[in-house]
C-alpha cells in the first residue's frame, strides 16, 4: 500500500489560494456549485513521488473515511487538480471536515482551527484510493524537504548581499 500527502494550501505561495483548489466554487465569472473544489497537485508532489497517480481523465474509486466511495480523476494541465466526479462530493466532505458552511472562503486560519492542513492517499495497489486528512502540520513540507518560504527568502537576500557587495576589485 502506497501513501501520498497532499497539502490543501499552495506549497509555493504559503497558503491557501482565494479562487482555486478548495476555493474553486466561489470563483467570479464561474457558474459553479459553491461545494466544488479540487485538491491541488503541486510540481514538488510529482518531483518526490514522481507520476504514481492515474493519468488525467482517468476515473479511479475514491474511499472517504465515512466509506462514502466517489468517482474521481485527475483534471487540468499536468495533473494538478484530483477532483469527484460529481465535482461537488469532494466538496461537501471537505467542508464538513473544515466545520465551513458552503460558499464560504476558506482560509489558512480555517485549517488551523479544524486542525489539519493536507490531505493523505492511500492506493490499494488496484489504482483504488482512499483519503482521509493529516494531522500533522508540515507535514508535505517535511516530505519534500523543502525549507519554509522564510528561509528561500533568507537565502535569496544572503546570496544578493554576497553578489553585490563581493564584487571582484579591478585592478
Amino acid at each position: 500500500m502506497s501513501r501520498y500527502t497532499l497539502p490543501l494550501c499552495s506549497f509555493s505561495r504559503g497558503g491557501v489560494q482565494r479562487l482555486s483548489g478548495i476555493n474553486t466554487g466561489i470563483s467570479n465569472g464561474r457558474h459553479c456549485n459553491f461545494d466544488e473544489v479540487y485538491i491541488p497537485i503541486q510540481q514538488a508532489f510529482y518531483d518526490h513521488y514522481g507520476y504514481v497517480l492515474p493519468y488525467r481523465n482517468k476515473s479511479f474509486k475514491l474511499t472517504l473515511p465515512n466509506g462514502k466511495v466517489l468517482s474521481a480523476k485527475m483534471c487540468q494541465d499536468r495533473g494538478k487538480a484530483l477532483q469527484s466526479n460529481p465535482n461537488k462530493e469532494l466538496g461537501e466532505w471537505s467542508f464538513n471536515k473544515l466545520n465551513i458552511s458552503s460558499g464560504n472562503t476558506v482560509t489558512n486560519q480555517d485549517l488551523t482551527k479544524a486542525g489539519f492542513y493536507s490531505v493523505i492517499l492511500e492506493e490499494d495497489g488496484n489504482c483504488n484510493f482512499s483519503m482521509d486528512v493529516c494531522k500533522t502540520k508540515n507535514t508535505f513540507q517535511r516530505l519534500m524537504k523543502k525549507p519554509s518560504i522564510f528561509l528561500n527568502i533568507f537565502y535569496f537576500i544572503v546570496i544578493y548581499i554576497c553578489i553585490y557587495f563581493l564584487k571582484p576589485i579591478k585592478s
